[in-house]
């Protein structure tokens, strides 16, 4: 008799339990997709140029094999929850990748500095070519050391062109051009521009004196010619063969992945 109370009572904990905790989980709001979809930088950690170079290597790797790689970088996650459970549920209520394929990546970065972290949420369907020790070596061995120096736009653009490279060998294709940001040179003191100025002006000479500027007219012909063909320029809009984002799919995550820290 004493043994059924006690089950009775576990269960009646249960029941009045799992609600509570059902409307905790329920209760998360994310914030919606900005408009270029593929890149969402609300922490404002990367420059123009990297966001529109993730956003051009995610749009073409989208639109030759429908795997979603979404960058997501927060100032501060919701209290009483970890980066793990939140990157789940970010990308079950975006829907990253395809809804049959399961085959979207989510990189969540949070700037808290009391709990600085990123984390490689992988769908299902990507998880036999970004297994879990994959997942972490590209976050520790390429992605955190640049964090660590606070170059934030060369640690996600090179871990994003890892990641998109090895999905894009994974559908047998290959992305158009070289996405990777170059490393930044610093001149040295003593570098002159000397050689560089006695060029110009030896050019500008030869240009006058025998071909009447006929070559400085017709680079400043190409150049007023391409800026108005171009059309703006930026991310683009349109559908998803086109220029802009064209949403997610509805994938799903079973929460494989890694978590790293700085």
């Amino acid at each position: 008799m004493l043994k059924i109370k006690r089950v009775l009572l576990s269960l009646s904990i249960l029941i009045f339990i799992l609600p509570l905790a059902a409307k905790a989980q329920s209760s998360l709001t994310f914030p919606k997709p900005t408009e270029y979809g593929y890149v969402n930088d609300y922490a404002n950690i990367l420059s123009n140029e990297t966001e529109q170079n993730i956003f051009l290597m995610g749009q073409e790797l989208d639109n030759k094999t429908n795997a979603q790689i979404v960058v997501v970088t927060m100032d501060k996650l919701p209290a009483d929850i970890t980066i793990e459970e939140y990157a789940n549920e970010l990308f079950r209520a975006w829907g990253i990748g395809d809804a049959k394929l399961n085959n979207g990546l989510l990189i969540l970065v949070n700037m808290d500095p009391e709990d600085r972290a990123i984390r490689t949420e992988v769908g299902d369907g990507l998880e036999g070519r970004i297994p879990d020790a994959i997942s972490h070596r590209i976050t520790d061995e390429i992605i955190i050391p640049y964090f660590m120096e606070g170059d934030y736009d060369n640690g996600l653009l090179k871990g994003y062109y890892e990641i998109c490279s090895r999905v894009a060998e994974e559908y047998g294709v290959s992305l158009s051009r070289d996405y990777e940001v170059e490393e930044r040179n610093v001149p040295s003191p003593r570098t002159s521009n000397l050689p560089a100025i006695i060029a110009i002006i030896l050019f500008f000479a030869f240009d006058g004196l025998f071909l009447k500027f006929r070559i400085i007219r017709l680079i400043f012909y190409i150049l007023a010619s391409s800026r108005f063909r171009g059309g703006g320029g930026g991310f683009g809009g349109g559908g998803r063969s086109g220029g802009g984002f064209g949403g997610f799919g509805g994938g799903r995550s079973s929460g494989g992945g890694s978590t790293g820290r700085w």
